[in-house]
């Protein structure tokens, strides 16, 4: 695995620097234990009803050829012969990836080559988004619940109401952050909703901007979630875990925590605007740096980061086409463009 790591931050020929961070314990992540030679596994929704969604197993490339830095293989149809249908989430949780399937309504276990251990089917729950900690993993649905999942066995241990159309969740200072959308353009989709993790009661709704969708990051004592608004525009906001109180940072579509350097990385793309941006957003000090205008991509619609390379990954949208990754070094550099990803791309996870 080192070795991998070694060969694609050679092949990325980014401007790495390796340090540990004393900020490393701010952020509420656990580090996977998977044992594998994947490098990242990427999730794929698929086209509705097509049946060509995917987990994609991601590995650095060792053929020498210095134009594409990864390879990638769709392990789910490999290890089972037959199709996951879609995958909307997935959560590396111990030495498991733990996926979600809308449209399937089913949660699913799998192990580092994909194969299914366990196939949880939860009928008209369309399960969307994953959020653990030590003990539990909880699982956001569409019908208005939190299913909890014993984090070791991955037996159900209860639900909890919080609201229909639930999305994106984290979990910080001993309670569960839940986005409620606006899913039915009601404008009643503007609240994320706090549960006890102790009691696993809710407890109350924090008021934000419309719209609260899939992005939901906590680091420390705080929350950062996107709001979609009336899909003209994004707000990227900030909640106090420890005062249940919000406030307004700035814009963001898409966001990830970058554990090395304690700041969000963020992208600003409004479907039908022009203005695209790559920015990073520093946590303590609340200041911007911009990386790149990302005027090389068309449709930027998810961005992640590599935690161990620092490597910033960008998901470009297709619906037509399976969508690309770009990657892009720290310091904003386009590294490479030449990654078919799958149909749908929701999100990359990486192995360490």
């Amino acid at each position: 695995m080192k070795k991998n790591l070694l060969i694609l931050g050679m092949l990325l020929m980014a401007c790495f620097t390796f340090t540990s961070c004393s900020d490393d314990d701010d952020n509420n992540e656990l580090r996977p234990t998977i044992k594998t030679d994947y490098y990242a596994y990427i999730v794929n929704a698929g086209n509705w009803n097509e049946n060509n969604g995917d987990i994609t197993g991601v590995k650095a490339n060792t053929t020498g050829d210095a134009k594409t830095a990864w390879t990638v293989t769709n392990i789910y149809n490999t290890a089972n012969g037959y199709g996951i249908g879609d995958a909307q989430d997935a959560a590396i949780i111990g030495d498991k990836i733990f996926v979600t399937s809308t449209t399937s309504s089913k949660v699913e276990v799998l192990d580092a080559n994909g194969k299914v251990e366990k196939s949880i089917k939860l009928p008209n729950a369309s399960p969307r988004y994953i959020a653990y900690d030590n003990d539990f993993a909880y699982v956001s649905a569409y019908d208005g619940k939190v299913y909890r999942f014993d984090a070791k066995t991955f037996e159900a241990r209860g639900t909890v109401e919080v609201g229909a159309y639930a999305e994106g969740l984290s979990v910080s200072n001993g309670k569960l952050y839940v986005n409620i959308s606006n899913y039915m353009m009601d404008g009643t989709g503007k609240k994320v909703a706090v549960v006890d993790l102790k009691t696993f009661t809710k407890t109350k709704d924090i008021e934000v901007e419309l719209n609260p969708y899939s992005q939901s990051i906590a680091v420390g004592n705080k929350v950062f979630i996107v709001s979609n608004l009336d899909y003209t525009d994004n707000i990227l906001q900030e909640i106090n875990t420890t005062t249940d109180t919000k406030k307004n940072i700035g814009k963001a579509t898409t966001i990830a925590y970058d554990r090395t350097s304690n700041s969000l990385v963020c992208v600003y793309a409004v479907y039908g605007k022009p203005e695209k941006r790559l920015f990073r957003y520093d946590i303590a000090t609340g200041k911007e740096t911009d990386l790149n205008d990302l005027s090389d991509m068309s449709s930027p619609s998810r961005v992640c980061v590599d935690p161990t390379t620092k490597a910033i990954v960008i998901v470009e949208d297709s619906y037509m086409t399976p969508c690309k990754l770009f990657i892009y070094n720290f310091l904003g550099k386009l590294e490479d463009n030449s990654i078919s990803a799958g149909y749908g791309t929701q999100n990359v996870i990486f192995t360490r």
